[in-house]
């Protein structure tokens, strides 16, 4: 027998609705967050009329049309934190508590790569409950370009009690499909032909290039998500 629809009211309790902004850097402010996930997800992104999708392309002897258009996509890294309630210098407002905002932060490859360096002296990623962790304490000094100077601190706040940790990693494991939104949407082939080409393009098909008439970056030489 098939289960009704569970009943409930507006302002129920029990409903909770995972929504998440885009961690960005305030110009002259200092933030805290966490690395609240185990790991991060990667993707090859093409940026065309203020929108991204996935690239298409899996082996880069043979380019997918947006390739061939747009020229190789750039590599990009999605993770989930959580931003502390902090004061303009990056201090905890209620140290008792654990109150903020879990949010996707998107990388790009230097991004990652600074923050893969600092990981060898502090770890950053959740190992899980009891393991070694610290926040970060990121202050922005140009918004547009996401231009930041990024310190580890000397623990992790939301790891110090069992019952913190618990809820928001579980929110946060909830939160994996924002984070593949954020490296652009996953488009058919005939989307990405009739988004770069018009409506009649999908239907016909797009002359291919070799790998000799493009210079190929080493990030198609990388398996997509």
């Amino acid at each position: 027998m098939d289960q009704c629809p569970e009943e409930i009211t507006l302002g129920d309790k029990r409903v909770e609705i995972i929504t998440l902004d885009r961690y960005k850097g305030r110009k002259g402010q200092k933030d805290r967050i966490a690395v609240v996930g185990r790991t991060l997800l990667r993707g090859n992104t093409h940026y065309f009329n203020n929108s991204s999708f996935r690239c298409l392309t899996t082996d880069p002897k043979d380019l997918a049309v947006c390739c061939v258009k747009l020229g190789p996509a750039t590599q990009r890294f999605a993770v989930v934190v959580f931003h502390y309630a902090a004061d303009a210098d990056g201090e905890i407002l209620a140290p008792e508590k654990c109150s903020g905002t879990l949010k996707v932060w998107l990388l790009s490859e230097t991004r990652y790569d600074e923050l893969n360096t600092l990981q060898k002296q502090w770890p950053l990623m959740d190992g899980g409950c009891g393991k070694p962790q610290h926040d970060l304490i990121i202050k922005c000094t140009e918004e547009q370009y996401q231009k930041m100077t990024i310190m580890p601190a000397p623990v992790a706040h939301w790891k110090t009690k069992e019952e913190w940790y618990n809820v928001i990693s579980g929110k946060a494991e909830q939160a994996k499909f924002k984070m593949r939104l954020a490296l652009g949407k996953k488009l058919s082939l005939e989307e990405v032909k009739e988004l770069l080409m018009g409506p009649a393009a999908s239907a016909n098909p797009v002359p291919t290039q070799t790998s000799a008439d493009i210079n190929l970056s080493d990030v198609l030489e990388k398996a997509n998500i």
